[in-house]
């Protein structure tokens, strides 16, 4: 998505260090076809979590695991 902590010479350098074993594809803005990941991100914020009342950083984590397993059950 180009966002500037995905394109900043930090993540750069660091994936030059991994000798070829990641590589960095851009890809044009919000396009979900291309990065189903972002389905699965919607789905959390927008259908489950985000609709959930959360009382800590642990109770969320929770939460968004059993999003996740849901999802992965489905």
């Amino acid at each position: 998505d180009r966002a500037s902590t995905h394109r900043a010479r930090k993540v750069s350098a660091f994936v030059q260090t991994l000798g070829g074993k990641l590589r960095l594809f851009f890809l044009p803005p919000y396009s979900p076809d291309r990065n189903p990941d972002e389905l699965v991100w919607k789905h959390l914020k927008a259908d489950t979590v985000g609709r959930m009342a959360v009382t800590s950083t642990g109770d969320f984590a929770r939460k968004v695991r059993r999003a996740m397993r849901v999802l992965q059950n489905d």
